[in-house]
């Protein structure tokens, strides 16, 4: 899956469907702290509100899942690249 955090960054991780569903629950509460935090100090930046994006699920076993996990990764970074030489 690929993550992008209160910070704009993005990772992809290889998890199973409860830890998915915990990672979701743990972006969802540190966006909701991030927030409020940010609603009362008035200079401080606003979050970028966290994505969660499944890219491939049903894969056979974390091996295989960690593999496509680190393809999409050097993807994203190669597309990154590109993107800044132009």
């Amino acid at each position: 899956m690929k993550v992008t955090d209160l910070a704009g960054k993005v990772t992809f991780e290889a998890l199973d469907t409860k830890a998915l569903e915990a990672r979701k629950t743990s972006l969802t509460e540190a966006y909701d702290k991030a927030v409020k935090a940010a609603a009362d100090d008035a200079g401080a930046p606003k979050p970028t509100k966290p994505v969660v994006t499944v890219l491939k699920s049903g894969l056979a076993d974390k091996a295989t899942a960690e593999a496509e996990a680190a393809r999409c990764k050097a993807e994203y970074e190669k597309k990154l690249k590109e993107a800044a030489a132009k």
